[in-house]
């Protein structure tokens, strides 16, 4: 078969899946930036790592497409590399899991920041009143309980 090289030969195929292996390097560093800026409290919506992480997404499965097709042959790669390309898939495997539950713990804490700030929000409202017909809001102060706040 004939790899993305476009070699023959054993070392085109070491060729691609070196290529394949530097791909996976590349998508856990990736991974693994996002992971930790998550776990420092960043807000999954303010993630750099997106687009990056959505382009070696596409580039990898390109490439998994290709063993599919057979024309990257990862029987013909040398066996060192093969073990390889499974141990750094292992690797991007686990933080894809990790990323994954750090991402809905970051999205379930921006929930709860926006419900926080609806609430206040709701309660402002409530508090200052409705809209009149003059189109002022009518203030509606609560009264102290009992003597509190006059002198007695």
């Amino acid at each position: 078969m004939t790899g993305q090289t476009g070699q023959d030969t054993p070392q085109g195929s070491d060729t691609d899946v070196a290529d394949i292996i530097d791909l996976v390097e590349t998508l856990i560093r990736v991974i693994n930036e996002e992971n930790r800026q998550l776990a420092n409290g960043l807000p999954a919506s303010l993630s750099t790592a997106v687009a990056d992480k959505g382009k070696l997404a596409i580039n990898l499965e390109t490439r998994v497409e290709a063993i599919k097709a057979q024309t990257i042959s990862l029987a013909a790669a040398a066996p060192l590399l093969r073990q390889q390309l499974v141990d750094r898939s292992n690797v991007l495997s686990d933080a894809m899991i990790e990323n994954t539950t750090r991402l809905r713990a970051a999205i379930e804490a921006t929930r709860r920041r926006v419900e926080a700030v609806m609430r206040a929000v709701r309660d402002d409202a409530t508090s200052n009143g409705a809209y009149n017909a003059t189109g002022t809001r009518e203030r509606h102060v609560r009264r102290p309980e009992g003597n509190a706040g006059y002198w007695v």
